[in-house]
């Protein structure tokens, strides 16, 4: 049996188209039906999903692997170059994140906003898989991706941010908010191309309004 090329570019864009389609199906047909029927509230029928995407990119790809190792590359390149981009990188978008967070505590303080028990586990399960797994559903297959057939960077952040924006299905000014924020984490990525952080601070992006709207 032909063992399958799990290191092909071609296989993350494949996971990628077919992962994409899927998030339509959960959204536009799996939520909407668990909303009339009362079960599984709270968007956690998403959960499913973000575990597919995780599971299979791990299995079908070397996608997590491949970054691990291009990050090792990178730093044995040029040690000094890349510490600097790592601290730069890092501080710059955690101190965002703190920013965001005192926005947060203030906007709360006008806002009466009560969360049940349930609602917050069932969304705090959600968040940290959704922030983990859009990371290497956009970064890390189709990114890579589009970066291996060596398309501009210009044109991969119009193409990745678009994708990216039209599958939460919002079509108000919150469209325009999903591109700004997609722009803003893949120039990070572009300068420091760490999954494990941008999943990280992805995660941590929606957890703090959650948990801190929630205190």
């Amino acid at each position: 049996m032909e063992n399958i090329d799990r290191t092909s570019k071609n296989n993350y864009i494949k996971l990628f188209i077919i992962l994409y389609f899927l998030a339509f199906l959960f959204l536009c047909l799996l939520e909407p039906c668990c909303v009339k029927r009362k079960i599984f509230p709270y968007g956690i029928v998403m959960v499913p999903y973000y575990i597919i995407v995780l599971t299979s990119a791990f299995i079908l790809t070397d996608v997590l692997q491949n970054n691990f190792c291009n990050l090792k590359k990178e730093k044995e390149k040029s040690p000094n170059k890349f510490k600097i981009k790592k601290i730069v990188i890092i501080i710059f978008f955690l101190s965002i994140l703190f920013i965001k967070s005192i926005l947060t505590i203030k906007a709360k303080q006008n806002i009466n906003y009560i969360i049940s028990f349930k609602e917050l586990a069932a969304k705090t399960i959600l968040y940290s898989l959704s922030g983990i797994g859009e990371e290497i559903l956009f970064n890390g297959l189709l990114y890579e991706f589009l970066k291996s057939k060596k398309i501009p960077f210009v044109i991969s952040l119009f193409i990745v941010s678009i994708l990216f924006s039209f599958v939460h299905l919002q079509f108000s000014y919150h469209f325009f908010i999903l591109i700004f924020f997609r722009v803003f984490i893949l120039i990070g990525y572009y300068f420091y191309p760490s999954l494990f952080f941008f999943g990280l601070f992805h995660t941590l992006w929606n957890l703090s309004l959650l948990l801190l709207m929630a205190l």
